[in-house]
């Protein structure tokens, strides 16, 4: 019997999808380019990233069944469709390395310094890889409970960072002006790619159809509070200007606060529950490029494809992290490059696969 997953399922993965980088290193990225203003860039990217999630719902929803590719251009549709799924592959090996940044940076260079990369690549990839092969609804199931979670880290931060916050530290509003904090937003709209690319795999498994266009709008608008209450703490209590010198502005966010007398360092907390987004982050990714490969050979199963895929991730995330300028390089540029390309030119695909198909049904060229 094929899984299903409710909305609510389909909220806590997109939500789970964004918590971590977003938070740390694209904030740091963002200080970098437009200072006090991230926190407008955040909400310019989160903007656009909802147009762009419904416009691929409506995508979606004009594609028929795959059984009813047939007729004269079916070749030519299968051949489309490959090409399809070998950029969503490729896209997804390198989304690999941009969710574990956040893991691996914070892993290595606060707590467990001495151990080597490969360890903590082998972590990431193995509690995804396990997760992934027990399905989506094991996924998302996960999700919800990593959306608890993040829900006690969020409240902890607030109530911590409140004695310490200073309004002055976000103006002058829009001092960077609004066509240099549109061109910033490129590093958040790499993040939001993640969630609307993987939507392509998780809407057929989605249980009730007619309200999801509701379901990503409160995806979107629940993650994007998130993301915006951490860029305007960032703000208010470590400044920009401090942020854009740290690779994980949210890590040193977290150890800057105090909480009572106890709690001295909240970055231990946020990051025990906040890699459980990376897990499911890894857990998503693996099972989407499983999918796209299985679509590639014509298999009727993805697991077949899950170990070699999560070794190839694997050997990909070593290399990867082991030359932190060269991650950073690639994290920062050529990630930014690809995932924005790539949710350009997919959807156009499917927007000529919708095209041929109608061409097909009509019986025309």
């Amino acid at each position: 019997m094929k899984e299903k997953i409710t909305n609510g399922m389909f909220i806590a993965l997109i939500i789970n999808m964004m918590f971590s980088k977003s938070i740390g290193i694209t904030q740091g990225s963002m200080a970098r380019e437009v200072g006090n203003d991230i926190w407008i860039t955040t909400l310019l990217s989160c903007f656009q990233a909802m147009i762009v999630m419904l416009i691929v719902i409506w995508i979606i929803e004009q594609l028929p069944p795959e059984p009813e590719y047939k007729g004269r251009f079916k070749y030519g549709i299968s051949s489309l469709k490959k090409i399809i799924n070998i950029l969503f592959f490729l896209f997804f090996l390198f989304s690999f390395g941009n969710i574990l940044s956040s893991f691996i940076f914070q892993m290595r260079d606060y707590f467990l310094t001495e151990l080597p990369v490969w360890i903590f690549v082998l972590l990431g990839t193995l509690l995804g890889t396990i997760l992934a092969f027990h399905g989506l609804e094991v996924i998302s199931r996960t999700a919800t409970l990593g959306v608890v979670f993040f829900c006690i880290i969020n409240i902890l931060i607030l109530i911590g960072a409140i004695k310490d916050f200073d309004i002055r530290e976000l103006q002058p509003v829009l001092s960077s002006g609004i066509s240099k904090n549109i061109w910033a937003s490129r590093y958040l709209n790499g993040d939001w790619t993640v969630p609307i690319m993987a939507t392509f795999f998780i809407y057929p498994q989605i249980n009730d159809k007619r309200s999801i266009r509701k379901a990503s709008v409160v995806s979107v608008g629940f993650a994007t509070g998130i993301i915006l209450l951490w860029s305007i703490l960032i703000n208010g209590v470590i400044s920009s200007e401090l942020a854009s010198h740290f690779i994980l502005t949210c890590v040193q966010l977290s150890k800057s606060i105090e909480l009572g007398d106890y709690f001295h360092r909240l970055e231990f907390i946020t990051g025990f529950f906040g890699q459980i987004s990376v897990i499911v982050q890894s857990a998503i990714i693996l099972y989407c490029a499983a999918n796209a490969a299985a679509k590639i050979y014509n298999l009727h199963s993805y697991k077949i494809t899950i170990i070699p895929i999560a070794i190839s991730f694997g050997i990909y995330g070593v290399w990867l992290f082991q030359d932190h300028k060269r991650a950073m390089d690639v994290i920062e540029h050529l990630w930014i490059t690809i995932s924005l390309w790539t949710a350009i030119i997919i959807p156009l695909l499917y927007l000529l696969l919708g095209y041929i198909y109608k061409m097909c049904k009509k019986g025309t060229h």
